[in-house]
């Protein structure tokens, strides 16, 4: 520890202050004595130096004397003092003290222990979940923790409280003291709705109690119930609010009630049972927390059904064959063309219905809408009757089609047997209805659809619409249909179809190829077996291959637009390609006379620059149909039945080769550059 001699040894190397003083002594004083003070007056330090040609001794009283007259009263060092005067008795020299005099700092007050009086909330999710609240029914779910406290109350008492100390610093002056929160005209402080006086924290107000900071705090409540009324922006519902009564309080009464129901005009569609069911219930308490209950209800009004147009014909191009009992499939009761004569009925007009007006829960009526009329869709060669307006009828004998807005009559070819040798090629710009079979070596080729009752043999059908064969394509492999519509066949054996629409055949498919946008096969234990089904969107059969493990290849290729635009534009490519070569070659040719005429040479380079162009071009529309070509993302086959061993699963360039039997209603798509079977 450093002693008070120790520090009179070190004088010399003390720092200096803030002169404060600097008296030199008249008459019998022998010595100067200077006082410095530090910046914040907490120390002060003294230096003495004799007058030459005086002697004399000092003492810790002369010293204590002269700090005093220049102000330094607290915290002075006798001691030191003591020790400095013997020091300089025995050897009078300059001589400068380290702190003579030291203030004292503040000591914080201790709060004392808190004793809570009645329960209370102390968790922060708690108190976030009462804190905006206004009635104590709304935080029932936190009731066993908390107690109604009243004005008066005392809820928590502080025990052994120690005061603040003040500091004070070399000249006396005290600081740092804390200063007293605003107090009542009676001394009692009042902070958060908490009287408190000597420590003892009495509720101000009536409500539940809360800890905020490590202090008391009062939450204001009512404590009485509440009911209100909240009713739809459109008037058609009413409910009931009901805020149970906490402790000690009451709820209203059902006169108060119905008041409040009067009072918002209700008269319409009230709920007597559930008024007085909510009655009853917060009556003898067994409502506990917040409830909401409906009281009353509009009647909404209701828009009548619109207009609608009843076809008596089948207005389907594309049609799935009908289901028989035994799960097998037939085209036997479908019609694509449907022929009809001067004054049949193609449609029925239905009247839209009228509307039914509502009222909401003041009793005002709630108009409604009638149904949207509908009309009928004339056309060529139709006629709304003139006996009755709701009824279109056919101008003429002919097939009727309806295009998806107007019915209309065309002209139709009817073959009353086969074409064959009685009928020759048919060749027809509209649509042809044959009663009986298409022999082979025989052509059709119509602008329409084509209806066929019989089978078809070896032969070519170019048809513009769709078409429907209730029989079947059979033959030696050299029929050949090409449709820009669906195609819908009884069964296929040894033919080919190319369909810019869907295929539907209801019973087999055996060594054909087809290609189409979608392929189904309704054959049941006989779908697909042998040649290539080749679709853009999805294949759906049965069945696929056979015991035997015949061939068979099911496919998904690019959709037909984007493989007939990419092989002209790669034919494009390459007769630039061509061009360019040429080009190149004319001009590395030529004579060295004509290689020196720049205008020429201009010309070259120029019209080289331009097929570079084209070129490149082309390649990256190739390269942008080459990816649009092998995004198979939203294509899929699905075997509902089994698949044999030997069948060929194919996406564009990636395939499977099914190697075991494959059970069950199974799907495959292309996923991630693999086929997978989900």
């Amino acid at each position: 520890m450093e002693t008070s001699e120790n520090k009179v040894d070190e004088v010399e190397n003390a720092g200096s202050a803030q002169p404060v003083e600097n008296e030199v002594m008249g008459g019998t004083d022998f010595f100067m004595m200077e006082v410095r003070l530090a910046a914040d007056k907490m120390s002060a330090t003294i230096s003495i130096d004799r007058i030459e040609g005086l002697k004399g001794e000092i003492c810790a009283e002369i010293l204590t004397a002269k700090l005093n007259k220049a102000g330094v009263v607290h915290g002075i060092d006798k001691d030191l003092l003591a020790k400095v005067s013997d020091s300089w008795n025995r050897n009078p020299r300059y001589v400068e003290t380290p702190p003579i005099a030291k203030g004292t700092y503040p000591e914080p007050g201790k709060e004392g222990l808190l004793k809570m009086a009645v329960k209370h909330l102390s968790i922060g999710k708690e108190i976030n979940k009462v804190l905006g609240k206004k009635y104590f029914g709304e935080i029932t779910m936190l009731a066993p923790k908390l107690q109604r406290v009243d004005q008066g109350t005392v809820i928590a008492r502080r025990e052994g409280t120690i005061p603040d100390v003040p500091g004070q610093n070399v000249l006396g002056e005290f600081f740092g003291k804390k200063q007293d929160e605003e107090v009542t005209a009676s001394g009692i402080k009042e902070k958060n709705n908490v009287y408190i006086s000597k420590n003892v924290y009495t509720a101000a107000k009536t409500g539940i109690v809360y800890i905020e900071r490590e202090e008391p705090a009062v939450l204001p409540l009512e404590f009485d119930g509440f009911i209100d009324i909240q009713t739809a922006p459109d008037m058609m519902d009413a409910q009931l609010v009901i805020i149970p009564a906490g402790e000690g309080g009451k709820m209203p009464s059902e006169e108060g009630v119905r008041a409040l129901i009067d009072s918002y005009n209700i008269i319409y569609g009230l709920d007597e049972k559930a008024i007085s069911g909510a009655i009853a219930r917060f009556t003898d308490g067994s409502i506990t927390a917040q409830e909401v209950v409906e009281i009353a209800r509009g009647l909404p009004a209701i828009t009548g059904d619109d207009g609608y147009v009843e076809f008596t014909f089948n207005t389907e191009s594309s049609m799935t064959p009908n289901l028989n009992e035994d799960g097998s499939v037939d085209y036997k009761n479908l019609n694509l063309i449907t022929s009809v004569s001067e004054g049949d009925t193609l449609a029925i007009l239905h009247p839209p219905a009228k509307g039914t007006p509502g009222r909401d829960i003041l009793g005002r009526v709630r108009p409604a809408f009638d149904g949207k009329k509908s009309f009928l869709p004339v056309g060529t060669n139709t006629q709304i009757s003139r006996t009755d307006h709701s009824l279109l009828v056919a101008l003429v004998d002919g097939i009727v089609r309806y295009n998806g807005s107007n019915i209309s009559i065309a002209e139709g070819h009817y073959i009353n047997g086969d074409v064959d040798y009685s009928t020759g090629n048919v060749k027809y710009e509209r649509s042809v209805c044959v009663k009986g079979d298409v022999r082979s070596g025989f052509d059709v080729d119509c602008g329409g659809d084509l209806q066929i009752h019989g089978i078809i043999e070896d032969c070519n059908l170019k048809i513009g619409g769709s078409l429907l064969s209730r029989g079947g394509f059979v033959g030696n492999g050299e029929g050949l249909i090409i449709a820009k519509g669906d195609v819908n066949l009884g069964f296929i054996k040894n033919q080919n179809v190319i369909c810019e629409g869907s295929v539907n055949i209801a019973k087999e498919s055996m060594n054909s190829n087809i290609t189409a946008k979608k392929i189904q096969i309704h054959g049941n234990t006989l779908s697909v077996a042998g040649g290539i089904l080749a679709a853009t969107d999805s294949i759906i059969v049965r069945t696929a291959g056979n015991i035997s493990g015949i061939r068979s290849v099911l496919q998904i290729i690019p959709p037909l637009p984007l493989t007939e635009e990419y092989n002209k534009t790669e034919t494009a490519n390459k007769e630039l390609q061509e061009k360019l070569k040429k080009v190149n070659q004319q001009m590395n040719t030529l004579p060295p006379k004509a290689r020196l005429d720049k205008e020429l040479m201009r010309k070259f380079r120029d019209a080289i620059a331009v097929v570079q162009q084209q070129i490149t071009a082309l390649e990256e529309r190739l390269r942008k149909l080459h990816i649009e070509m092998n995004n198979y993302d939203e294509a899929f086959m699905r075997i509902d039945r089994c698949a044999f061993p030997g069948t060929i699963f194919k996406f564009g360039q990636r395939n499977m080769v099914l190697t075991e039997m494959l059970n069950g209603v199974k799907s495959l798509r292309l996923i991630n550059g693999e086929i997978r079977v989900i």
